[in-house]
């Protein structure tokens, strides 16, 4: 096997093993910062570890493949702010909070009055 190939062979397998590892901490419950604290560690301790070209294609591929999957977590969790869309709190959902067109969350009552007043 050539160098190019190991190396290409070697981030292969950097990625799939992140992809592995964070799908299985996913799908045990684990809580997200917990999740992003140890793939932090360890891809420190993988670039502390490198002594060949091989060695690096698989750090840098598991750091950013966890980086990347990381980052597509974190956007799940973030609230639906389209428009309309309720309140992530039932609490202020039921009180009349919702996503308006700009996705800031405000009252309906506040959304209906401004709109009167445009339309008037």
């Amino acid at each position: 096997m050539t160098t190019t190939n190991a190396a290409t062979e070697a981030a292969r397998s950097g990625a799939v093993t992140a992809q592995q590892i964070i799908t299985a901490q996913m799908e045990a419950g684990m809580p997200r910062d917990r999740i992003m604290a140890h793939h932090h560690d360890v891809a420190a301790s993988l670039y502390g570890d490198v002594r060949t070209p091989d060695g690096k294609a698989f750090a840098d591929a598991y750091a950013e493949t966890a980086e990347s999957m990381l980052i597509e977590m974190r956007e799940l969790d973030e609230p639906d702010r389209t428009p309309g869309a309720p309140h992530p709190d039932p609490r202020l959902a039921a009180r009349g909070w919702h996503a308006c067109d700009h996705g800031i969350y405000v009252r309906r009552d506040a959304v209906a009055a401004e709109r009167e007043r445009e339309a008037g």
